[in-house]
């Protein structure tokens, strides 16, 4: 998305609005190093080569920018709350385990 232009922010709540399993925190993170906001002066840029490479030829996207600025940004973000979570259950509760849940 920043590549085209657009803020990172667009691309991270597109994400969370369509993904079923989306993690906010990794989520917005992974977004935010995609645009090389993490990594000062490294922007992530997807390349034509292992598209085509990785897609069997499938795809072979043509005009991608290859090589991004990084965005930058130095103001300091608001602190938002937590969105309410569920109440707690009432009478008796069950919790289910499985061997992967046993694997540290």
């Amino acid at each position: 998305m920043f590549t085209l232009g657009l803020p990172w922010a667009l691309g991270a709540d597109f994400f969370m609005r369509n993904l079923l399993d989306g993690d906010p925190a990794s989520n917005t993170l992974s977004w935010r190093w995609v645009a090389g906001l993490h990594t000062r002066g490294r922007a992530y840029a997807a390349r034509t080569e292992n598209i085509a490479r990785y897609t069997q030829g499938r795809f072979n996207p043509k005009g991608l920018n290859e090589r991004p600025q990084p965005l930058d940004e130095e103001m300091a973000h608001p602190l938002r709350p937590l969105a309410p979570y569920d109440a707690l259950p009432e009478g008796e509760v069950a919790l289910l385990l499985h061997l992967d849940d046993l694997n540290p």
